[in-house]
């Protein structure tokens, strides 16, 4: 319904004069604000609220600011009922009815008005806002809303022209104050008279500015063990820190309670490490339970989530803290009933303890005086101490198991400044005391007076405070001459208060009384003279920090007329001490500061009359120390099908935060310095130092399955030969191999690699090895070992035609076989040596296979046809050799022998040999011999 009549959500980014969301119950907004809380009191009906632990609140109805909108969209509205269904003064625009609000024809013309803004309220009051809304008035075209503070004279403008709404939303007010504000009608025809009124907003809580600063580990506050302090989480940006120190194994239990939003809680060690962490939704408290955790300093984060804040409701924080022992430290030591002698000592009770030992010492003195060891009631009284002085105690439950560990606090005597300056009764026996330094002494008695005296050299301005009062003291300054100059009288024990300016150069006395016999014999006041120049030194102004790096800045300040020097201190926000400086110009460079952290200084002037009062303190951070980060795998970065890499984080500084990425967008849970991956993409990581981060260059993780191998060419070759094998998934190759033999290769690409045929080779299959699989060939790769030549020829003697020769070896045994023929290989220049020579038989076709090294390849050579009962014949001419065989057919042509020297048979084939008989070489003998 709330829609239909112009209404939004509560989480829509449009509400509170400043398009912020009213509640964040839908756990989002509707545009782009931040995210805030959930009201404590429930939701209005335009809320998401029933979906949280709040609930919807239906008396509130829809809430101030979207009523106001509903019943704006009601009031300007052309028409809601039949006409005449209601009054002309009913505020809505009906149709027929005469009157102000009249719309119909028959209605006289409505008069002009411009009203004064009625119904005002003021609603959800906080410590710096409020909501004033209004009835919206007929024939407004906007509002105008001042405001002030009541002390104020001075009118602020929210808005001149407010338009489209009957609220308006005023944010930066100052906590617990009155303030005034009037609104007033804006009309076509002239503007109303002011509507004024009242409201003062909450005070903030008194918890409000606890243990601040303390927005880092570095300005962590220390609080104690088992006890319970309060804070507030009161602006979006708070942060608070605190740290806690053991010396020995001990269990935590860390409560966080009386949540005002929704607040989350971090503990850390002390490298900084996130140990423990919880984020319960909403107001929900949070609990972190550690045990067993070494002694050293610990670390709690209390924040608000989203921005959740509250200024005026304090959460509740306990850091539980036991020994990992059942006999346990006691806790709740305190002290009670001090005199100048005697104390009493007590503690809270040890739920594993049979008795107790206290003991006792001067906080000056090496050695423990045992006051009791088997105590069993909570407490102790030590008597026969020494007047002002600091003592030591502790105390240890005495256990079944034995002695526990010890609790030890400290407490000091009535101090002996009871009687200081004593006697010092009369203006004559003034005690002289130190100008702007504190004396303590007491009105011990009834009738006991204290006079003091200070002389000054030059023109002086006196503020002498006399402060601790443990009764009504009263204080009067006398001059030399016994007059009483100025006396404070103030009633109980309210400080007394002298301020005397230009006061010429002299001794001046100050006598400290007890009004009516107000005296204590236990207690000492604090006397303060304070003394100045006359003449000023003026404090620096302008202060200002430049050139601020991870661990310098410089210092800036205007320069003082007649400054001889300044003096400079600064620390860390929160230091118990400062780090002290001077400097004769108006700046100031620091050096070794700590990177990401926060830091203050302060300037005081230093004139020959004196040095003025430091400055205000001036804030700054130092920058973050940026680390930078690379990333190391363990494996090779493509992985196998089911297989995995690590990687691991390499960061230049230490890091308290780490989020991996997959192609740019977060790994859920994966906040380690390792992840161990599955799957192919490109992974880089974010690391965080304090509040400084970086993010890695990416590396990239492919995917690849088992090889195979497809084809492979040549099919054969000798070693040494390139062999190009086919196939697919090439990647993280890591061998190749002939038969078994490694091979060196190069991957030309995941589906190309070329190997070379390796000595001592031998034919079988190829085998190619990846990170994912070895893979074989399906068939075999022949290793060429031999140069073959195939020659036919034709022994003229044994041949009988047809292409056959008769079988010589063994005609019955081996038919097919002819006779023993060599080939010798000459070369193919002069003196045509022999090189290599085989000698085989050849078969009746005439046809034999004649083997020789492979080093003949690419060389030039005769071929050399041997028989024993032959004439030898040589080719034609030289032949290169090429490819691992050769056919050389000497049968075909005349001219395949060297001079044509080959006989023609009767079939027309030639023989290559012609034999010589006995009867040839007796007649070739005869032909000489005559």
């Amino acid at each position: 319904m709330g829609h239909l009549i112009g209404s939004r959500h509560t989480h829509a980014c449009v509400w509170n004069g400043n398009s912020t969301a009213i509640d964040g119950c839908a756990g989002y907004v509707e545009g782009s604000c931040a995210l805030p809380g959930n009201p404590s009191s429930g939701g209005t009906i335009m809320s998401y609220c029933h979906l949280t632990s709040v609930g919807m609140n239906l008396s509130l109805g829809f809430g101030p600011q979207p009523g106001n909108v509903i019943r704006n969209t009601v009031l300007n509205a052309t028409c809601l009922h039949n006409c005449g269904y209601s009054s002309c003064t009913d505020g809505f625009m009906n149709g027929q009815e005469t009157g102000v609000d009249c719309g119909g024809p028959s209605c006289p013309v409505c008069p002009a008005t411009c009203t004064t803004p009625s119904g005002v309220t003021v609603t959800s009051i906080s410590v710096n806002s409020a909501v004033i809304s209004w009835t919206g008035v007929i024939g407004a075209v906007t509002y105008a809303l001042d405001y002030k503070l009541n002390s104020s004279s001075t009118w602020t403008v929210a808005s001149a022209a407010i338009a489209n709404g009957t609220s308006f939303y005023l944010t930066g007010l100052t906590g617990g104050s009155l303030y005034d504000f009037r609104l007033r009608t804006n009309c076509a025809s002239g503007n109303s008279s002011y509507y004024q009124s009242q409201f003062t907003t909450l005070t903030p809580a008194a918890c409000n500015s606890n243990y601040e600063p303390n927005e880092s580990t570095a300005a962590a506050a220390t609080i104690p063990a088992n006890t319970t302090i309060t804070a507030t989480i009161g602006t979006t940006s708070d942060l608070d820190y605190y740290k806690l120190t053991t010396t020995v194994t001990s269990d935590f239990n860390v409560n966080l309670t009386n949540l005002a939003g929704d607040y989350d809680l971090q503990m850390f060690n002390s490298a900084g490490t996130s140990i423990g962490l919880s984020e319960n939704p909403y107001t929900t408290s949070e609990n972190i339970t550690l045990t067993s955790l070494a002694a050293g300093t610990y670390y709690f984060f209390v924040y608000g989530y989203g921005g959740a804040n509250s200024p005026t409701v304090c959460y509740n924080l306990n850091v539980g803290v036991s020994t990992a022992a059942g006999c346990i430290a006691p806790t709740g030591l305190t002290a009670s009933a001090i005199t100048s002698t005697t104390a009493t000592v007590s503690w809270s009770a040890v739920g594993a303890a049979l008795s107790y030992n206290v003991e006792y010492k001067l906080n000056s003195s090496p050695t423990w005086i045992l006051a009791t060891s088997t105590n069993t009631t909570l407490s102790v009284n030590l008597s026969g101490l020494i007047v002002g002085s600091l003592y030591d105690y502790r105390v240890s439950a005495n256990c079944t198991g034995g002695l526990g560990p010890y609790a030890q606090a400290q407490f000091t005597t009535s101090p002996a400044c009871i009687t200081a300056f004593e006697p010092n009764e009369s203006q004559a026996a003034a005690v002289t005391i130190s100008a702007n330094t504190t004396v303590s002494a007491g009105i011990y008695a009834s009738g006991d007076l204290d006079y003091f005296k200070v002389t000054t050299s030059v023109v002086t301005n006196f503020n002498v405070t006399l402060t601790g009062l443990p009764a009504d003291f009263d204080i009067q300054m006398l001059n030399s001459g016994g007059t009483v100059l100025v006396t404070s009288q103030n009633g109980g024990t309210t400080s007394e208060t002298i301020t005397l300016t230009n006061q010429a150069a002299g001794t001046y006395t100050f006598k400290v009384y007890g009004y009516a016999g107000a005296n204590s014999a236990s207690v000492c006041y604090n006397l303060f003279v304070g003394t100045t120049s006359a003449v000023t030194c003026d404090v620096p102004g302008t202060l200002s920090t430049s050139a601020i790096t991870t661990s310098s800045a410089t210092f800036n300040w205007g320069a003082v007329a007649g400054a001889t020097g300044y003096n400079i201190q600064y620390r860390l926000i929160g230091a118990s001490s400062w780090t002290s400086a001077n400097s004769a110009t108006n700046s100031y460079s620091v050096s070794s500061l700590s990177p990401n952290s926060n830091y203050e200084w302060q300037v005081q002037t230093i004139c020959t009359s004196g040095l003025s009062a430091f400055s205000s303190s001036v804030l700054f951070t130092t920058v973050c120390a940026t680390p930078s980060v690379t990333i190391t795998a363990s494996g090779p970065t493509t992985l196998c099908p089911g297989g995995s890499v690590t990687l691991t984080v390499n960061p230049s500084l230490p890091v308290n935060n780490y989020q991996w990425l997959l192609n740019g967008s977060n790994i859920l849970g994966a906040t380690s310095s390792t992840y161990t991956l599955s799957s192919a993409g490109n992974y880089s990581v974010q690391v965080t130092a304090g509040t400084c981060s970086s993010t890695s260059a990416v590396t990239t993780i492919s995917s690849a399955g088992l090889p195979t191998i497809t084809s492979f060419t040549p099919t054969s070759a000798i070693v040494g030969t390139n062999v190009t094998i086919t196939g697919t998934n090439f990647v993280n190759v890591s061998d190749v191999r002939f038969n078994t033999t490694s091979a060196s290769f190069i991957v030309n690409s995941a589906t190309s690699i070329t190997a070379t045929v390796p000595a001592g080779a031998t034919t079988g299959l190829l085998s190619v090895i990846t990170a994912c699989g070895t893979v074989n060939s399906a068939s075999n790769f022949t290793v060429v070992t031999n140069y073959t030549i195939l020659a036919k020829v034709y022994i003229e003697g044994f041949y009988i035609g047809g292409g056959l020769m008769r079988a010589v070896v063994n005609p019955v045994a081996t038919p097919s076989l002819c006779d023993t023929v060599e080939i010798q290989l000459a070369r193919g220049t002069s003196p045509y040596t022999i090189d290599y020579s085989d000698k085989v038989v050849i078969g009746t076709n005439g046809i034999g296979n004649f083997h020789f090294p492979t080093s003949v390849i690419g060389q030039s050579y005769y071929l050399v046809v041997r028989h024993r009962n032959s004439l030898q014949t040589w080719s034609a001419n030289p032949i290169t050799f090429s490819g691992f065989t050769m056919v050389y057919d000497f049968t075909t042509s005349a001219a395949k022998a060297y001079g044509n020297n080959q006989m023609i048979q009767a079939d027309g084939k030639r023989a290559f040999i012609a034999e010589i008989s006995i009867r040839t070489i007796l007649s070739i003998q005869l032909i000489f011999m005559q």
